[in-house]
Formats: C-alpha cells, structure tokens, sequence
C-alpha cells in the first residue's frame, strides 16, 4: 500500500477528521491493530509493563487535510457534463418530460450518484440513489447540482411565470422549459431577482 493508498484509508475510516489531540503534527497507526489511529509527534509508543506498541508515521497533518479537501472537490458537480459517481444532486421536475409516479418521489430529494450511463436511443442517463434506499434512472437534464440560492430563485421565478401565463391566458401549454430557465437566469444575473420571490 503506497502513501495516497494509505492517506485515503485513513481518511475512510476517521470520515475525513483528525482524531482530537493537541498540536500533534502527524497521523499514526498502531502496527498491530490498524484501526487504531493517533496523532503525535512520536513513532513509538511505551504501554504499561512489557507491552510495547510501534506506532507507524502516516503523513503529516497538511497531507491529511490537503487530501481531504482534494477529495471533496472531486465529489462537487457544476451541472456540466455527466456527474460523477459518489455525487449528491438533485432531481427536477420539467414540464415536458413525464416522469413515472415512482420518478415523482425523487424530485427535491437529495441524490447520490449511482452511476452513468447511454440508453438505447444515446441518451445520457443519470442512475441514483436516495437516502431511503430507493434506486431510479433519469435523463440527464433533470439532474442539478445542490442548488444555490441562484438556482432556488431561477426555479421559483419559472414557476411563478408559468402558473401566471396558464391563469392569464388560460392556454396551459406554457411550461418550464430550458429557454424560459436560461431567460430567469439571465435576469437574476442581471441582478433584478432575487429571494423571497
């Protein structure tokens, strides 16, 4: 097991924390039980009466934490391109695609990415997975990002456009489509929306 190999167990089985500690500037691992970890300044470790436990150095602090935030990065998705597996998204509702009643379940939920992947007719789809356990597959552009307040106040404008065109003109065609997602979008960026809507 190289270095990384070693970092990025540690960081498993501690879920990304350092153990509490005072200003101890390396990771260790006790050579004979290998969950339990330490921090300290020291390679070795004296117990009681003849017991000796070796203590192997695993990296420094900064090697711990510069690894932790690199693989946080990788889990974050920008809504471009396919998201990666181990990802957290969100499933949207688009007036011109149908989704089943089991698919109705996941819209607003948080997600994890299952897997990717093109079906029969090239379309990329989206395999997730909620926090109850329940799995379904979505085309891509129903996946989003965790939303930001950008994305809240944009989602929220286009539902309040449609509701308003269907009421005024009575012709319930109107939907959230992408032109009117990339027209709120537009205007919040211009600064002229913003929450509460």
């Amino acid at each position: 097991m190289n270095k990384q190999q070693m970092i990025d167990k540690a960081i498993e089985e501690l879920k990304g924390n350092l153990p509490n500690g005072g200003n101890a500037n390396y990771l260790i691992r006790s050579t004979k039980d290998n969950t339990c970890w330490g921090e300290g300044e020291y390679q070795m470790y004296g117990g009681g009466g003849n017991i000796t436990i070796a203590w192997k150095h695993i990296c420094t602090r900064k090697e711990f934490e510069d690894r932790v935030k690199e693989l946080e990065s990788m889990k974050k998705w920008n809504g471009e391109g396919l998201p990666p597996v181990g990802v957290d998204i969100t499933i949207k509702n688009m007036d011109d695609v149908e989704l089943s009643e089991h698919g109705e379940t996941f819209v607003g939920e948080l997600c994890k990415v299952m897997a990717t992947f093109k079906n029969c007719n090239n379309t990329d789809m989206v395999a997730v997975q909620k926090e109850d356990g329940a799995c379904a597959c979505f085309i891509l552009k129903l996946c989003v990002p965790i939303q930001s307040e950008r994305d809240k106040v944009v989602d929220k404008a286009c539902d309040i456009m449609v509701d308003h065109m269907r009421n005024e003109s009575g012709y319930y065609q109107y939907c959230k489509d992408d032109a009117l997602i990339k027209s709120m979008s537009a205007i919040y960026d211009a600064g002229m929306l913003k929450l509460p809507i």
